[in-house]
């Protein structure tokens, strides 16, 4: 732009110096000036929005790789939670297998050890019917008496190992 303003300029000294300057191209140059000086102006309002746009662009590339490393980290957070919830989900099956295996021993084992059980006690009161028929009081006072008894040999074999030790 700045090259034809000068070619223009010099044609108009040029014109001036040979003196045949009509009113008429004084003016068209005025108006050609003019032009060139809003094609300037406008030339210079469209590198400001050129620069304003390349800065905005800049930021948008700032934004997008922003949001790209927040995307990674999000990709990397899910990933996390699904390894998590596969592990719940193994857990949760191994509940469930055990608390099936619960229910078999529930169902099938208890009832037969319960009824064993009951058996079993049944036959203690049988004994202990059987047996209140002796008389435990005898028994108590026989007991008793091999208590003094073995007692007594135990006192006395204490006895025999001091004297064997003294000699």
């Amino acid at each position: 732009m700045g090259k034809r303003y000068d070619i223009l300029k010099t044609e108009r000294e040029q014109t001036s110096v040979r003196g045949g300057d009509s009113v008429a191209e004084q003016e068209m140059l005025g108006r050609i000036l003019s032009e060139i000086q809003s094609v300037k102006t406008d030339m210079q309002e469209l590198k400001t929005d050129v620069q304003e746009l390349k800065t905005d662009v800049q930021e948008l590339k700032t934004d997008v790789q922003e949001l790209k490393t927040d995307v990674q980290e999000l990709k990397t957070d899910v990933q996390g939670l699904k390894t998590d919830v596969q592990e719940l989900k193994t857990d949760v099956q191994e509940l469930k297998d055990r608390t099936t295996r619960v229910e078999i021993l529930l169902e099938n084992v208890i009832p037969k050890r319960v009824d064993l059980l009951g058996e079993q006690q049944s036959s203690f009161v049988r004994r202990l019917d059987i047996l209140e028929g002796y008389d435990i009081p005898e028994t108590k006072s026989t007991v008793a008496v091999i208590k003094r008894v073995v007692s007594s040999h135990s006192n006395r074999l204490a006895a025999l190992e001091k004297r064997r030790a003294a000699k």
